[in-house]
């Protein structure tokens, strides 16, 4: 986003929005992630977040790119990584 806009307060609210989710959405997302198909999460937050990029790769081609969508994006994408943690056994 800097690129696009030479404003650092836009970049840091884009980097805000990446780092909300690990505040505000993890802890209660962990909650229900133990009673859901925990498959069928992967799949469907996989999903999404193929959709959310693929939406800035098409308004980064289209020149349209914009704060708020990247922002956005970035809050989904951290949202719904690995929403299902990785448990190794020793």
């Amino acid at each position: 986003m800097l690129w696009t806009t030479d404003s650092p307060l836009v970049m840091s609210a884009v980097s805000f929005a990446a780092l909300l989710p690990l505040l505000r959405v993890r802890l209660p997302a962990g909650v229900l992630v133990d009673r859901w198909d925990r498959r069928r999460l992967m799949v469907i937050c996989e999903g999404v977040r193929a959709v959310a990029l693929g939406s800035v790769v098409d308004t980064l081609a289209a020149g349209r790119s914009s704060a708020v969508q990247l922002a956005a994006v970035a809050f989904l994408e951290t949202s719904l990584a690995n929403p299902v943690p990785e448990f190794r056994s020793s």
